[in-house]
């Protein structure tokens, strides 16, 4: 699983709350994009404000890539729903949560798409 956000303190989080997944991380967008061809992660967690290519840029790349477009992405982010829900899921990402993110519900979305 590769979890692209730029905030250290998220990203310790999500290592501590999935800790039973393999993961890696992405603080950029155009790093991002090099880690997920090379480690072809199972699902993606993405974050819309990123520097060096934001997540509307990450999306739209993964989803023109052959060997990775099937690649299930979830957008965690704190830009309101109203305004980008649409705009992600339009884009190819399969869900749309907010930050701070309940566990429960990060746990029951990440199941749903991997499993």
């Amino acid at each position: 699983m590769l979890v692209v956000d730029d905030d250290p303190t998220l990203c310790l989080g999500l290592n501590v709350r999935l800790n039973h997944y393999d993961l890696c991380f992405a603080h950029d967008g155009e790093f991002a994009l090099s880690v997920a061809l090379i480690e072809k992660p199972d699902l993606i967690i993405l974050d819309l404000g990123l520097p060096r290519g934001d997540g509307y840029f990450v999306l739209h790349t993964i989803k023109k890539l052959p060997e990775l477009a099937a690649v299930p992405v979830i957008v965690l982010t704190a830009r309101e729903r109203s305004t980008h829900e649409s705009l992600c899921l339009d884009a190819g990402a399969k869900r749309f949560l907010e930050k701070p993110v309940n566990n429960r519900l990060l746990l029951k979305t990440i199941e749903e798409l991997v499993n």
